[in-house]
Formats: C-alpha cells, structure tokens, sequence
C-alpha cells in the first residue's frame, strides 16, 4: 500500500517528544509544517533544523481560549491535510485531593478540549475536500484507572473513544482518522 503524501500539516506539542519527532519526520517526507507550543525557542529551534521545507511556527498555549481561538484561526486561513493533536499534559502526577483544581482543569482543556476544537476546526474542510487525516495522541494510560493520575488517564480514555468515533464516523468520507498510543 503506498503512502499519502501530505502536503501540509500542524503538529501541536512540537517543542519536544513525540511532536518533536512527528514534525521532523513529516519535513523529512516533503510536508510543509506548522509547529505550536507554548516555547518559543525550541520552535524555532526545530524549525532552524529543517532546511528542505517550510516550516511556520505558532506560539500558543492551548490551556487558554487565546491560544486554542488562534491556532483555530490559523487552520481556518490555512487548511492543513494533516492534523497531529500531540499537546498534552500528565500535570506531573500527584493524588486527584493534593493536585490544585486549576492544574487539573487546565489538564482537562489541553487534554480533551484542545484537542476537540482543533479537530472540529480540520474535519469538515477535509471532507469537503474528500481527503485528509487526523493523528490523535493518546496513552495507554488511558486503558487503567492510574493511581497518582486519575485525571490524566480518564482524559486520555477520553481521546481514545473519541478517536475511535470519530474514525467510525469519517469511513468512507477520504478522511482518516488515526489513533497512537504510546
């Protein structure tokens, strides 16, 4: 089966990790890229990296409604074919009674609702153009209740069923939708 060739695409959390990697490899086949997280210099640290593609570099803290409004904005005047909703937080761990309300918030607007709009934001221009895909990050965690990250593993259960839904939903339409969990 031969590979789709993307010809543009955001990564979200691509300032480190698996974000890091995906946004790396995407250049390395050809894809023009849109990197966002909230660091500044590893951005452009990563986008200085790669010479053979452009890369656009949006700084956004997608805990935020500023942040989630204007990376929303940028899919809107930009369409992408792919979408790697990668941004997400464990917080660190910590007991659900011993971890302050606004973390574990702020975790539920990153994990789940971020990635949520932003998804909303790509699918319906994908379909219309009969072709696209979307990459959510999920966890294992999120198939076990986790001791010391009640929230983290029920938001990444969150992304796993939505994924799989989503996925069901868009058969047939040239939109695919994938799920990885690491």
């Amino acid at each position: 089966m031969p590979r789709y060739q993307f010809t543009s695409a955001l990564v979200t959390g691509a300032s480190s990790g698996i974000g890091w990697e995906y946004a790396q490899e995407l250049a390395r086949r050809g894809t023009e890229i849109t990197v966002v997280a909230r660091r500044t210099e590893r951005l452009h640290q990563l986008a200085k990296g790669i010479t053979n593609v452009k890369v656009n570099v949006v700084t956004a803290d997608l805990c935020s409604e500023e942040g989630v409004a204007s990376v929303e904005q940028r899919l809107k005047d930009s369409p992408v074919e792919l979408l790697v909703n990668n941004a997400g937080a464990d917080g660190g761990g910590g007991t659900f009674t011993s971890r302050p309300p606004e973390q574990e918030a702020d975790m539920v607007r990153l994990n789940v609702l971020a990635l949520v709009r932003l998804t909303r934001a790509v699918v319906e221009p994908m379909v219309a153009a009969g072709k696209g895909g979307v990459l959510n990050v999920s966890s294992l965690a999120g198939d076990q209740p986790l001791r010391g990250f009640a929230t983290y593993a029920a938001t990444k259960a969150f992304v796993s069923n939505f994924t799989e839904g989503l996925a069901a939903e868009l058969r047939g339409t040239g939109v695919h939708v994938t799920l990885l969990k690491p």
